[in-house]
């Protein structure tokens, strides 16, 4: 697991600002959205998982980290098909030790930089 921000140095022209700006995004908005994906996935509230996990793809997008992106395209797609229903709960445990490492990371990188 690994911080690249190649992507969003290289939309932001290297503007340190707009790439925290983007990344502070991630952690007010992104973060809290996974305590919401938990709560639909604890009711089988499969639209609003596959709802709720489309709209966290754009932020962790610009991560850089491929396999954070798998896991919520995964996770997104397993709930909007209606299959690996069982197996969601087990992704999203993965998922959420992930999002809280990635957002050491970030956190990390916003108060260095």
């Amino acid at each position: 697991m690994q911080l690249d921000l190649t992507y969003l140095e290289s939309v932001s022209g290297g503007d340190s600002a707009f790439i925290k700006e983007i990344l502070q995004m991630f952690i007010t908005h992104t973060l809290p959205d996974s305590v919401i994906l938990k709560q639909h996935i604890e009711e089988s509230d499969w639209t609003k998982v596959s709802s709720t996990a489309h709209k966290m793809k754009s932020s962790i997008s610009m991560l850089g980290d491929q396999e954070l992106m798998d896991r919520i395209l995964k996770l997104e797609q397993a709930s909007r098909t209606l299959t690996d229903l069982e197996q969601i709960p087990e992704m999203f445990a993965t998922l959420e030790v992930q999002l809280e490492r990635m957002g050491r990371m970030v956190t990390n990188y916003i108060n260095t930089k």
